[in-house]
């Protein structure tokens, strides 16, 4: 058996974005639940008149590899006698972006989970196989 959600949310004023794909699929005795999930929030940035300025602001920053602005944990859990775990994969960052001339700041979070977990385990929450 397999399981497929989709969740796509836009605010009303466009500037957060969320996208989530959530597998389930139950296999060999076990449960398999992979997440996906994309958040986007964007903002204009009245402090820079130009792309100039962002790049003076970005180096009186320190900042000298815009790769810096980004930030990569993993969590995992692993139970090797039933063969059971968790991981977690999560991207955070900020990109900055030029249209029609305005400076836009974009902060992201990407991240990634996956859980395996035997079917008995499974049943025992309230039949409930969401989350991760």
């Amino acid at each position: 058996m397999k399981e497929l959600f989709l969740r796509n949310r836009i605010s009303k004023d466009s500037k957060k974005r969320e996208y989530c794909i959530e597998e389930i699929a139950s296999e060999n005795g076990f449960v398999k639940k992979t997440q996906k999930n994309c958040a986007y929030f964007i903002k204009k940035e009245p402090r820079f008149a130009s792309w100039r300025d962002l790049l003076i602001w970005l180096s009186a920053q320190k900042i000298k590899d815009p790769k810096s602005l980004r930030e990569i944990s993993v969590i995992r859990s692993i139970n090797p006698d039933t063969g059971e775990g968790k991981a977690l994969l999560k991207v955070t960052g900020t990109v900055y972006a030029k249209l029609k001339g305005e400076i836009y700041e974009i902060k992201y979070v990407h991240s990634l989970a996956f859980g395996l977990e035997r079917k008995s385990q499974a049943n025992l929450l309230n039949n409930n196989t969401r989350g991760v």
